[in-house]
């Protein structure tokens, strides 16, 4: 076996702890999902904001003035696809610059290079032709400067280089009227299932714990249709500024943005919730296209002690009989099915179903009753990201 996970460290520049934990699990099977993780998905997702406008119209417009054909989800009316196109071969320029990890992913499916995921760049001017690559040689993509090289790194802040080639190509959904109005918010498609999971009701009171930047609390507060009312706490300021400008561009009146550390709330939410959604920071396992990971068996360890402090404050939120939805865009047993087995085991929670169900069953582990009803999205079987949702109910 040792020689099987070398062989995908050295091919795919994952960890030794990651493929070990792959392996583990699926078998020869974790090379095709590591495959997948590498490249984006083959449909883009995006969410139709119906308060403002319907799935068919947004179609429509895509259609005729973008010249895009988006395909509408058969059971979920508010979820959109559009075609992702590639791969295609990058031109080797003379100028290179050199990327962080967070910014070449971007790059590989079109996005625009700004100075700040700029690592190294020579003597680069206004106007010159340039490639750009990883720290690792990987060719992701090639542009124009924008600014001079010096200028990149002394500012660290503007738009270093406009893309004409990459190598995947999905439409830019910021850059259109669709997102300006307010119609659409890009969000994978796993995570407009959570939203539908949690089946928030109008009159309802709805604690969402990690919530910037969004993508989920906006999602419930259109399917309650504005009404109710929905907390959203996180403790990054920045990104709560990102969440009340979408709450506006979105036409969002029953988001209350509460900044802070969800994990010690004040005492006037204790038990003030009918439904709590926990989506804590996990490894990101699932999370596509990767250029490479780098992830240890102790950052993953540490992910779920951190990720348990929220399960155990959710149960100072939630009313008796309350619902809680936990999700993570991870893969690992660890950070999923065994953290649903330990709110079980201690609080007497209890798995029940999910009413939209589009993944395949959770993992089995031992001693974790109706482990069938926990719903896992794989990237090299339902051509999304890798995904995890779990749906309790707490005690009467």
């Amino acid at each position: 076996m040792d020689e099987n996970l070398q062989r995908l460290v050295a091919k795919y520049d994952f960890s030794f702890d990651v493929i070990e934990l792959l392996w583990q699990k699926y078998g020869p099977r974790a090379e095709e999902m590591i495959q997948a993780l590498k490249r984006p998905v083959a449909k883009f997702a995006i969410r139709v904001n119906t308060l403002k406008i319907t799935a068919k119209k947004v179609q429509e417009i895509l259609e005729h003035t973008v010249n895009v054909a988006a395909e509408q989800h058969p059971f979920l009316e508010e979820a959109l696809f559009l075609p992702v196109q590639g791969p295609f071969s990058i031109p080797l320029y003379k100028e290179r610059i050199v990327v962080d990890k967070f910014a070449g992913e971007s790059l590989m499916q079109g996005s625009d290079l700004f100075a700040p995921g700029i690592r190294k760049v020579g003597k680069v001017k206004i106007g010159d032709e340039v490639t750009i690559i990883d720290k690792k040689g990987e060719v992701l993509a090639a542009g124009i400067a924008q600014m001079t090289g010096k200028d990149m790194l002394q500012f660290r802040k503007g738009l270093a280089v406009k893309i004409t080639n990459s190598i995947y190509k999905i439409m830019s959904i910021h850059e259109s009227e669709l997102f300006e109005k307010g119609y659409v918010f890009d969000q994978s498609f796993p995570s407009i299932v959570v939203s539908r999971v949690l089946d928030p009701k109008p009159d309802e009171l709805i604690l969402d714990m990690c919530t910037a930047p969004g993508g989920k609390a906006t999602h419930i507060a259109q399917l309650m249709q504005n009404k109710g009312k929905i907390v959203a706490v996180d403790r990054s300021l920045q990104r709560l500024r990102h969440l009340e400008s979408h709450i506006h561009r979105l036409g969002i009146s029953n988001v209350e943005i509460l900044g802070g550390d969800s994990r010690n709330l004040p005492d006037k939410y204790y038990q003030w919730a009918d439904k709590v959604l926990i989506d804590p920071p996990c490894s990101a396992l699932g999370v596509r296209p990767k250029l490479w990971d780098s992830t240890t068996k102790k950052e993953i360890a540490d992910s779920v002690k951190y990720q348990r402090q929220f399960l155990n404050a959710a149960m100072n939120y939630i009313r008796p009989n309350g619902i809680i939805v936990y999700c993570t865009c991870t893969l690992t047993t660890e950070e999923n099915e065994e953290n649903i087995k330990y709110v079980c085991e201690n609080f007497g929670c209890r798995i029940i179903d999910q009413p939209v169900f589009l993944g395949s069953p959770g993992e089995k582990i031992e001693g974790l009753e109706n482990w069938q009803k926990l719903q896992r999205f794989y990237p090299d079987q339902h051509e999304t990201p890798g995904y995890f949702i779990a749906k309790l109910q707490v005690k009467p």
